[in-house]
């Protein structure tokens, strides 16, 4: 048997050899993982980048935390490589960071050190020095902007120029370009760039120039940050193995920073405020030599035209005409051009105009007050009265395209020739007085029947137009009711643009004319939308809605006391045609 106290000291040696074991091979990775850090170029100029690589011998390590980097510096790139090296049959393996990065100031930065697993990188010191002062009083500058703004003093929702020019005197292989952006500030950009070569001191450069449309929404003073181009120079390679060049550092400039003083609207203007340098008017026919009838719909279109305006600040102006021109407005269109010498806001409205009857009809002159900034003062845009003149319609009875069936009346029977009531003879059958006696006699009977047949078709037709007329009055009642209730929704929601496009399809189930107790509540929710004021309080629809109620109240009156004559409370669409009997 085996005393197992001989066998302890034996197995002491193998134990501690294990332990050694353990200590070389059980080591973790990254705990003799070394990372180093350098810069492409120390000094460096402000608003110039700098390259930072960070290179670590174990990739297993992790990734690195580039996050104590953003306080002193700004990161505008980042990339990544690996490398493996095979020397004397052992093989090497490591992994590269590249960083470019934009110092935030000047003076005297520090790298901080950037750890990955239990490694970290060395700090490293960066000097960062202000931009070279032009040398001899002449600029010597290879990157710059310049920005202008006009007029410096304008007016609240007025269009401000704002024009930026890019001067380029190097290589540039790419580059970006801030936009205009400042608070209580709306922006466009107008148009396409242009380039241009230009020459300062002597020194040629290229010149890359924005403009914008710029409109202040709250008066007083007014600074527009700086702009800030940022690019990267590009330089071409010296070798003939790499014929795609070489991208250089990235370059940043940026432009001055300009203050305007935004002025409120002059006292002596009119409200909606409308600012612009040119302001016109129109209101045409869609076929103007075309006559005009009675009963068939012509179609008007209303074109506003500003200049230095967005077409969505465009009023829309009530059109008034004679009580016989029935009005249907379509919603109006709104379209803005983005050209360089600046924006165009364009209205157009098509409005249908169905005349009830025949005769010389008026079109009220419509009035629009605008502010011309060109010459600083109120100007109106006015569109004089248009007269129609109006033909009865084709379909109108009595004027139709067919002709008329000539009837005799029985009292010409008694001018026909008489026949003798003596006994007859065969002599008198030869005798042509009697055959035309017959034959005026034939003609009295047959115009008699045809105009008694006459009478009973025109009642026919009574009956049917009577019942074809119920049907699109009990439509179009329905209709009205859906839509009330759309209105009465929109105003209790305080939605005034749906309130306001619900009354435009209501107005084309009943006349505008029949509108006069909603008129001050209309013209209300029209001052809200198209003022184009800064609004103190949001609108409020229950009055709207209360005059909607007023004016159904009057309408159904006017049906129970129009029923006995047309039996339909609905404005017919052609007016009240009696056929001439």
């Amino acid at each position: 048997m085996v005393n197992p106290n001989r066998c302890r000291p034996a197995l002491l040696p193998l134990l501690l050899i294990c332990l050694l074991l353990l200590g070389l091979f059980g080591r973790s990775p990254a705990s003799g993982a070394t990372l180093s850090a350098r810069v492409d170029r120390n000094p460096v100029a402000l608003d110039e980048s700098v390259r930072l690589e960070l290179t670590i011998d174990d990739p297993s390590a992790g990734e690195p935390d580039f996050t104590p980097l953003e306080s002193a510096f700004e990161i505008l790139g980042q990339s990544s490589s690996s490398n493996i090296q095979i020397i004397n049959g052992r093989q090497s393996r490591s992994r590269s960071y590249q960083l470019t990065l934009m110092p935030r100031r000047a003076g005297t930065l520090t790298i901080p050190a950037i750890r990955v697993g239990s490694a970290q990188s060395n700090p490293l010191e960066l000097v960062v020095t202000d931009p070279a002062a032009p040398s001899g009083g002449r600029e010597e500058r290879d990157l710059f902007l310049e920005v202008e703004a006009s007029p410096s003093n304008p007016y609240l929702q007025a269009q401000i120029l704002y024009t930026v020019r890019l001067y380029i005197g190097l290589s540039l292989a790419n580059g970006s370009l801030s936009e205009p952006a400042a608070e209580q500030l709306t922006v466009h950009k107008l148009g396409q760039d242009r380039e241009f070569s230009t020459s300062r001191d002597g020194r040629g450069y290229r010149v890359i120039e924005r403009r914008y449309a710029l409109f202040a929404r709250q008066s007083g003073p007014l600074i527009i940050p700086p702009l800030v181009f940022q690019g990267q120079s590009g330089r071409s390679s010296a070798s003939l193995f790499d014929p795609f060049g070489r991208v250089g550092p990235s370059r940043r400039v940026r432009s001055q920073a300009v203050e305007l003083e935004v002025k409120p609207p002059p006292v002596q203007a009119e409200l909606p405020w409308l600012p612009a340098s040119e302001f016109r008017a129109s209101l045409e026919r869609s076929d103007p030599d075309a006559p005009i009838r009675a009963g068939e719909p012509l179609t008007l279109t209303l074109t506003l035209e500003a200049h230095g305006l967005a077409g969505s600040t465009l009023p829309e102006p009530r059109i008034r005409g004679d009580e016989a021109l029935r009005l249907y407005p379509d919603q109006a269109d709104f379209e803005q051009l983005q050209e360089q010498e600046g924006m165009v806001g364009i209205l157009r409205k098509k409005i249908a105009v169905i005349p009830a009857r025949a005769g010389s009809f008026r079109l009220e002159a419509i009035e629009i007050p605008w502010w011309n900034t060109s010459r600083q003062r109120p100007e109106l845009a006015r569109i004089p009265a248009m007269l129609l003149e109006v033909e009865p319609g084709l379909s109108h009875p009595g004027t139709g395209s067919g002709q008329a069936q000539e009837t005799v009346p029985p009292s010409a029977a008694q001018a026909a020739p008489t026949v003798p009531t003596e006994p007859t003879h065969p002599g008198l059958k030869s005798n042509p007085w009697f055959w035309l006696s017959g034959l005026l006699a034939g003609a009295w009977l047959l115009t008699l029947l045809a105009w008694r047949q006459s009478r009973r078709s025109q009642k026919t037709n009574k009956a049917g137009e009577a019942d074809e007329k119920g049907r699109p009055a009990a439509k179009a009642a329905t209709e009205l009711r859906e839509l009330a209730g759309q209105l009465r929704q929109a105003c209790r929601r305080h939605q005034p643009r749906q309130a306001r496009q619900l009354l435009s399809r209501l107005a084309q189930l009943a006349p505008l004319e029949s509108l006069q107790p909603l008129e001050e509540e209309l013209d209300r929710l029209n001052r809200y939308l198209y003022a184009q004021e800064d609004a103190a309080e949001a609108w409020d629809g229950s009055a709207l809605w209360q005059a909607w109620q007023t004016w159904e109240q009057t309408r159904k009156g006017a049906k129970q006391r129009g029923s006995a004559r047309r039996g339909d409370g609905l404005v017919p669409l052609y007016g009240d045609h009696e056929p001439a009997g």
